[in-house]
């Protein structure tokens, strides 16, 4: 139950449907004033659908009490795409399947992929007149990626904060000196910078209440996979901050969301040059296996000799090695 305080009545319409963190902002911030809450009396029970849970309004005079039911969340394509991978794993495929996801030929590209990442977000930051240095970092993710994203960022002397719901990976992260935080709230305070590279819904609508004022929210992949931004239009007033920056307002916070929260590499072309060219080479030899023989049905990768025999090719062409 939570005592409600007036509100500008512009603010909200009979029937209007809210999302949690913008109800949660009416009920406890702004609230209802009493003739909108007669407005809304005649129907006492509405519906707020949120994505992973609906809220149930009871409004009795001047209070407000919320009642949760969840819901399923329709799954990402990062985690459609993980599912499907994990029962290929498990099942037997009735067909021969080459994976070069785990290849360490593809290591070269991750890397080279966060590194990219770095560039782009301090490229759009000194596009507006600002600078990464003096801020601290945030990571979620300490993937092969995320981790190659740490590290830039540590390189270019910023305090980096690093949250990874994989418990190994945070001994990784410590181990290699960043600071590491409990959980994602705590990664949070204090960032002016934070990068996303989960692939898994990093960033929820309640968690950008949690950003500290004037933060740079940069993402990996693309923002349906990574962040939650469809329930802050009603929370939060959107307008251009730059090229390809965004800022989100409302009363007493504010933060930025680079290229509409995509992967903010892509707006350099998100280069790994010749590099990769090793995995594209792996690809084609697991091609020309398929072709050459008869696999066994199931799941299959190239083996060391062929990938040995790729790098050193590769080395041979684009680095002058003998």
């Amino acid at each position: 139950m939570s005592r409600l305080q007036p509100l500008r009545p512009a603010r909200l319409r009979h029937g209007q449907h809210f999302t949690r963190p913008r109800i949660r902002h009416l009920a406890v911030h702004r609230g209802i004033s009493t003739p909108q809450l007669h407005q809304l009396c005649h129907q006492r029970h509405h519906l707020i659908p949120t994505g992973i849970e609906i809220l149930i309004c009871l409004f009795d005079h001047d209070h407000l009490s919320l009642k949760r039911l969840p819901v399923p969340r329709p799954p990402t394509r990062t985690q459609l795409i993980q599912e499907a991978v994990r029962r290929l794993s498990q099942q037997h495929p009735q067909c021969p399947v080459f994976s070069v996801a785990r290849s360490p030929l593809k290591d070269p590209e991750d890397y080279l992929v966060g590194q990219s990442v770095v560039f782009s977000a301090e490229a759009l930051l000194r596009g507006r007149g600002d600078i990464l240095h003096g801020r601290r970092a945030c990571v979620i993710g300490f993937g092969k990626i995320g981790s190659s994203v740490a590290r830039l960022l540590h390189a270019k002397y910023l305090q980096v904060t690093v949250y990874d719901t994989d418990a190994v990976r945070m001994t990784q992260a410590l181990a290699q000196g960043f600071r590491t935080a409990s959980s994602s709230t705590d990664a949070l305070a204090g960032a002016g910078v934070v990068i996303c590279a989960t692939g898994n819904l990093a960033l929820r609508a309640d968690d950008f209440a949690r950003l500290a004022n004037g933060a740079y929210v940069a993402s990996v992949t693309s923002a349906d996979d990574e962040l939650e931004l469809a329930g802050l239009d009603v929370l939060y007033d959107r307008s251009p901050a730059g090229d390809h920056i965004a800022r989100y307002a409302t009363t007493g916070h504010y933060f930025y969301v680079l290229n509409d929260g995509n992967a903010v590499n892509f707006l350099h072309g998100a280069s790994v040059g010749v590099f990769i060219y090793l995995i594209q080479a792996e690809i084609l030899a697991a091609t020309a296996a398929l072709a050459a023989g008869h696999p066994e049905p199931g799941l299959h990768q190239c083996d060391d000799d062929t990938r040995k025999f790729i790098a050193a090719t590769w080395l041979q062409v684009f680095n002058g090695a003998p």
